[in-house]
Parts: structure tokens; C-alpha cells; sequence
């Protein structure tokens, strides 16, 4: 399973800078699950619900996406290891840990840098 970051869903849904970037690498994991998190369906919908067309989109393109939950155990574990910066990302990253993701993607720099030596990161650049 590939657990995807807001950035990723929100280049998808914007048409932005790395979206052939983004889809290249999403056709060759074809065969993988994809998912994203809870923390993502809301920031994804926050920013959509300033359009109705841009809400239908999201929904359309987040059914196809496996739902992962973000827990307590992830919020522990996100107190731990963020060290006071970005908090969300943490977040993301332990639900992507626990979920067992063989991968997360994102086209965040300094996420990839300092997580990666807990769960495999691609950056998408």
C-alpha cells in the first residue's frame, strides 16, 4: 500500500507543478492499494469547499483511495517524533507506519529528510 500526502492529492485535484510527476509515479505502483489519511480527507475539503465543481472532483477522486484512520496510538507517536514543527505531517507519517505502507509520497522536502528513516519516502520532485 502507498499512503499518499495532501500534497500529492491536492497536486492531482489543482493540476500544479508536479502532477505528471505525480501521475507517473502513481502508473508505475498500478498494482498497488492506495490510500490516504483521514487528516487528508479534511485538509483536502477544506480547501475544495471554496468550490462546488472542486468538491465533486475530491469526492470523486478520494473514493478511489483506501481511508486510513489517524489514532491515538498515531498522535502518541506523532508527540514523540515531530519535534515541534509540523505536527501534521507526523501525523500522517505514523498512520502510514502503523497502516503497514510500503511506501508514502509526498513533495515535501523536509518531511521526506527528517522521516524517512521510519518508513520509505518518495519525493516527488
Amino acid at each position: 500500500m502507498i499512503v499518499l500526502d495532501t500534497n500529492i492529492v491536492l497536486e492531482i485535484l489543482e493540476k500544479r507543478h508536479h502532477l505528471q510527476a505525480v501521475l507517473d509515479l502513481l502508473g508505475q505502483h498500478s498494482k498497488e492499494l492506495i490510500a490516504v489519511t483521514t487528516l487528508t480527507l479534511s485538509n483536502v475539503f477544506y480547501v475544495a469547499e471554496k468550490s462546488q465543481a472542486a468538491t465533486i472532483a475530491a469526492e470523486e477522486l478520494l473514493k478511489n483511495y483506501v481511508i486510513i484512520d489517524v489514532t491515538s496510538a498515531d498522535a502518541d507517536w506523532a508527540f514523540k517524533n515531530y519535534d515541534h514543527k509540523d505536527f501534521e505531517d507526523a501525523l500522517q507519517v505514523a498512520a502510514a507506519k502503523r497502516s503497514g505502507a510500503k511506501l508514502f509520497m509526498t513533495i515535501d522536502g523536509p518531511l521526506t529528510s527528517k522521516y524517512q528513516s521510519f518508513l520509505p519516502i518518495q519525493l516527488v520532485k
